[in-house]
């Protein structure tokens, strides 16, 4: 049901009663309602990253938390740190700035998270506290893994080897998150190589493992340009070598003493070296998928894009991109696509950023699966991403995933189509998942997404997930328009998104309204705010739109002139100012 609210009535009526109201009718808190989340980081204040490249959490994961039923059982990966429903008893809640490391439906009782044999990655969980639905709780992640640093004091080379292999042998294989303890069993090796061109001369070596007070066992074995083992030497010195959760162990030793077979002069440096994100891990090893062309830095990717382009036993464009690196496509390149393409960039490690994309706009005809972008930044983009004129395609998927768009992109489109025939135009899935668009100035009646509402050229699916769109929404359509004449069925989605206007002007976010066709639309644990109430409007539909929401809130102090759907969002405890500062916008 719509609720329209005539806010010029409503003050007349709080100044004659003297009594101060909300806009909105008083709500009826349930208790089953989380008010009230804290989340720290080894005692620093924590929230999922959402907004600038101030990463605190460098995978861009934004489902921290993880709710368990009291015996163990998953129950619910949560989206953000924003009040959410559950219904009311008893829970195990935890979180972690590392999702994907964990594995639902897996019960607590059984997730480990076990040691990194490549010595790379590290992670914060917090230990499982038992929480009653509509309560205030706390989390307390703490980092779990530390860093072992070896290195050099040799003054003088030796030319004899040219790579090292470090083996580090531990008796920890995991970490339990239910029990928030390690998991220790049979020795564990872990090993690394390393090329040493200066003969020994400057060496370090750095390994992220599971801290613990267990002692490691070293060896050392010096390798030639073969391959083969030159010398082989241990680490064995009066004190043992340990690794603390969140903490640095530096150890400091002569590679090239000819008196020592074992090596038992060594210096053991603890705490003052506390690893940070810029110092963690200064390099992430480019692994190139499978079937994937890498496009390293300063290399063109307009040569690569065109000769896969007019390779007939190609099938689809598939290119990789490394983090934190620049890349310019031209708009030759661009201008009609003829096959699927992919563009991925590398994950991005600690201290790194997305790979930049400088490109114009992307169109395309003929009938392909897929186009695909992931871990891209885009930049130099005109007023449109997808800007389709009068071509004839059909495409089985568009998607973009952990995508950003420039920021204070100016009239920002996303998708713009002009189509001169009936279906000529048919895209069967568009999705995105992990994207954020920041500081954009929505284009005058021409929203994000702009379907012709003269021609049938049907979008059947629509998916967005955990996406932030943050900016100017202007006083029209700023989302979603020209499903009138779609042909089908249409389904939509949207799943913990967050929609903050800057501007407070009497914008609507979507108009699903087809004439000839049903459309279901399913809207969960969204979060809407701007600085003006009793304006904007989240959905306008017909008869034929079935609408199912669940979990979505608003921010303090913020009501819509009208949502469109019932339930309607519940108020959460931060206003919009508290919650544009929490995500460094």
């Amino acid at each position: 049901m719509k609720r329209y609210i005539n806010c010029g009535i409503a003050m007349l009526a709080i100044a004659a009663a003297s009594v101060t109201v909300s806009c909105s009718k008083e709500e009826a808190y349930d208790t089953a309602v989380m008010r009230d989340l804290q989340m720290t980081l080894d005692g620093e204040p924590w929230s999922p990253y959402y907004g600038t490249d101030n990463k605190v959490d460098p995978t861009n994961n934004n489902r921290p938390i993880f709710v368990y039923l009291t015996d163990g059982s998953y129950y619910r990966n949560m989206q953000s740190s924003y009040r959410f429903s559950l219904e009311s008893g008893e829970y195990l809640v935890l979180a972690t700035n590392q999702s994907t490391y964990l594995d639902p439906p897996t019960s607590l009782n059984d997730q480990v998270i076990e040691q990194d044999p490549e010595t790379r990655k590290t992670f914060a969980v917090s230990a499982p506290v038992v929480y009653s639905a509509g309560s205030p709780m706390t989390l307390e992640l703490k980092t779990r893994t530390g860093m072992l640093r070896l290195r050099s004091t040799d003054v003088k080379s030796d030319k004899s080897y040219s790579a090292i292999r470090t083996v580090i042998t531990t008796p920890v294989t995991a970490y339990h998150v239910g029990r928030a303890e390690v998991v220790l069993g049979e020795s564990y090796e872990l090993v690394r190589e390393k090329d040493t061109s200066s003969g020994g001369v400057g060496f370090t070596e750095d390994a992220m493992i599971l801290g613990s007070d267990q002692p490691l066992n070293i060896r050392l074995d010096y390798l030639d340009n073969a391959g083969a083992v030159v010398k082989t030497r241990t680490l064995e010195g009066v004190d043992p070598i340990k690794v603390l959760p969140n903490d640095t162990t530096v150890v400091e030793f002569m590679l090239n003493n000819p008196d020592e077979r074992v090596t038992i002069n060594y210096n053991i440096v603890l705490g003052p070296n506390r690893w940070t994100e810029s110092t963690l891990y200064p390099s992430t090893e480019v692994k190139v998928p499978e079937g994937y062309t890498y496009v390293a830095p300063g290399e063109s990717i307009d040569d690569v894009i065109k000769a896969q382009a007019a390779d007939p036993s190609v099938d689809e464009i598939r290119i990789f991109l490394k983090a934190s690196a620049s890349y310019k496509i031209g708009g030759t390149t661009t201008n009609t696509l003829t096959k699927s393409i992919s563009i991925l960039g590398q994950t991005p490690g600690y201290g790194q950023s997305e790979a930049v994309v400088t490109v114009n706009s992307f169109t395309f005809s003929g009938t392909f699966d897929r186009v695909h972008f992931e871990n891209i930044e885009f930049s130099g983009l005109s007023s449109r991403l997808f800007n389709i004129n009068r071509n004839t395609f059909t495409l089985q998927e568009v998607s973009l995933v952990n995508c950003r768009f420039p920021n204070r992109w100016n009239q920002g489109i996303i998708w713009y189509q002009i189509a001169a025939t009936d279906r000529s135009q048919i895209v069967h899935k568009f999705r995105m998942e992990r994207c954020t668009i920041t500081n954009f100035v929505a284009a005058d009646n021409t929203p994000l997404f702009n379907l012709p509402a003269a021609r049938v050229e049907p979008i059947y699916n629509w998916e967005f997930t955990d996406c932030l769109f943050h900016g100017n929404f202007g006083s029209s359509i700023f989302f979603m328009k020209g499903l009138d004449k779609t042909d089908g069925p249409v389904s939509m989605k949207f799943d913990g998104c967050k929609f903050l206007d800057t501007r407070g002007g009497n914008f609507t976010m979507c108009n699903v309204s087809p004439a000839n066709t049903t459309a279901t639309v399913t809207i969960i644990d969204c979060l809407v705010g701007s600085p003006k109430s009793c304006v904007g409007t989240w959905m306008v539909t017909n008869s034929n739109v079935t609408v199912n929401a669940s979990g979505n809130t608003r921010a303090k102090g913020y009501d819509m002139k009208a949502y469109g759907f019932t339930p309607e969002p519940d108020e959460v405890a931060m206003t919009f100012d508290e919650i544009i500062s929490s995500l460094n916008l």
